[in-house]
């Protein structure tokens, strides 16, 4: 069974239970013959039963058709329309649906098993000449090489590279020994990855289907089906937790009322700062005053234009950092952005960073800056970006609302690389490079990965998860979990 022959598996299993009746009016149907597969299908994991189904899968000229039944539509999410005048209308599964969703619920396949169909035997089916439409794409049936079918009064549909892949957004996988997996568009639930104890990783989900649902867990050995956490459990067990603040604060204090200007030089109380000159008349600025010790300071300076709102693609604000001792300002060159958070380490340096919210706007991608860098004790300053050439860097453990250092006791840290997507405009490359460094900038990469999101779990375990496919893989022990939707908003 070949790649093209798994496409076919999977195209027609979509709609409603759609008589012949309509078909009659249009005239006697030309006959054909089919026969049922001899592979086995399963339809989002649920194994279909062709020889007790009232409307079985049936290949015709080696393609392999599916009934469009009401439970098949079900299953798979899709909406069907049919009209005397314009025929069957075909639409692709919607699967935005998020947030308070209470009372919906997604099943699997549910299976009507009351008759007995025998292998090997041919069964007549008829050409349809009604008018289909899937999408706004209309089929010419007459003159297509996999035409829609009839079979006890329900049309079937060809799973074609080009209806099950193109126009319908199947997913297949085919395996030797296992068959044809066929699956639909599935219900995001996983959401954002917000922290981890012991034993579970802790989602926000992307779809409450009950008032008291608060978090979904994950067991970390990704050998059990993710559990649903009410309010009241979180509370209790996590009192102190800010579940609304991913990327942590820094700790700085506004210091805006002590910056003052003289034409364009710009002073925070009696010193001077190095800033470019800014194009804009007037320009609003605001200081965050960021305590490091003893007499060392953070001062980060945002500039930006005074009118309000900002056109796509310009960024927001300029950002520059300065590293105070005493009565003088010395500027950190190459730092674009407020820092997110400061480390001191044992030996007297300082990490800094900055990360971007990979699942959040994408316009963040262009106007923000993910950035590391490390002060020294002596007030060298080193941007790692430029040492690993990574226009994005993102600390690992700083999305981690339950922690309160993303760096070993070493100051060890760990940091994914990501890059600019130059043929999706704003959006970043999927996956990313993942490395360790240490307080002498020597850096190990530890692993690639090609999608999803990373985190780093308090005991220095990578995970990866794909919120769009509900998949967490576990980059420390190499293994990988996925879960349909209806497992997780059963009913």
């Amino acid at each position: 069974m070949n790649r093209w022959r798994q496409w076919q598996t999977a195209c027609a299993m979509l709609l409603l239970t759609f008589t012949l009746a309509p078909t009659l009016a249009f005239g006697q149907s030309k006959q054909v013959q089919a026969e049922i597969p001899p592979f086995p299908v399963k339809v989002n994991g649920t194994l279909v039963d062709n020889i007790h189904s009232p409307y079985p899968l049936l290949l015709y000229k080696n393609i392999t058709y599916f009934p469009l039944t009401w439970d098949m539509a079900q299953a798979l999410q899709w909406q069907v329309n049919w009209s005397e005048a314009e025929g069957l209308k075909v639409y692709s599964a919607v699967t935005t649906r998020g947030g308070g969703a209470y009372g919906y619920s997604k099943s699997p396949l549910h299976q009507d098993l009351t008759v007995v169909n025998r292998l090997s035997v041919l069964y007549r089916a008829q050409l349809p000449e009604f008018p289909v439409w899937i999408g706004s794409d209309y089929i010419d049936n007459a003159n297509e090489p996999y035409p829609l079918l009839t079979f006890r009064d329900i049309t079937y549909f060809p799973l074609t590279w080009r209806f099950a892949h193109d126009l319908l957004h199947i997913d297949l996988q085919w395996d030797q020994a296992e068959g044809l997996s066929v699956r639909s568009p599935q219900q995001p639930v996983l959401g954002r990855l917000l922290f981890d104890d012991a034993d579970y990783l802790y989602f926000n989900p992307a779809l409450v289907t009950k008032p008291e649902y608060a978090l979904l867990k994950v067991n970390k050995s990704l050998e059990e089906t993710p559990a649903w956490v009410t309010k009241d459990e979180v509370k209790a067990a996590f009192p102190n937790l800010d579940l609304n603040h991913y990327l942590r604060p820094n700790g700085g204090s506004d210091a805006t009322a002590e910056l003052r200007t003289e034409g364009d030089t710009v002073y925070y109380k009696s010193m001077k700062l190095d800033t470019e000159p800014y194009p804009a008349q007037q320009p609003v600025r605001n200081a965050t005053w960021i305590p490091l010790g003893d007499q060392d300071r953070l001062l980060s300076l945002t500039t930006r234009d005074p009118i309000i709102g900002v056109p796509l693609r310009t960024p927001p604000y300029r950002a520059e950092l300065f590293h105070v001792k005493g009565d003088s300002a010395a500027k950190l060159p190459g730092f674009k952005d407020v820092p997110q958070g400061i480390v001191s380490n044992a030996d007297g340096s300082r990490w800094i960073y900055a990360n971007i919210d990979r699942k959040g706007d994408i316009r963040d991608n262009y106007y923000r800056s993910a950035q590391l860098a490390l002060l020294d004790k002596d007030g060298s300053f080193h941007l790692i970006n430029d040492q690993v050439s990574a226009k994005f860097i993102n600390v690992l453990g700083a999305d981690n609302v339950a922690s309160n250092r993303p760096v070993q006791s070493d100051g060890t840290i760990v940091f994914e690389t990501a890059q600019p997507n130059p043929s999706l405009g704003l959006y970043l490359k999927p996956g990313g490079t993942i490395y360790s460094i240490d307080t002498k900038r020597q850096v190990k990469q530890m692993i690639t990965y090609e999608q999803g999101i990373s985190f780093l779990d308090r005991s220095g375990r990578i995970f990866v998860y794909d919120p769009d496919k509900n998949a967490v893989t576990s980059l420390s022990d190499n293994k990988t979990a996925f879960w349909w939707d209806y497992e997780l908003i059963g009913p």
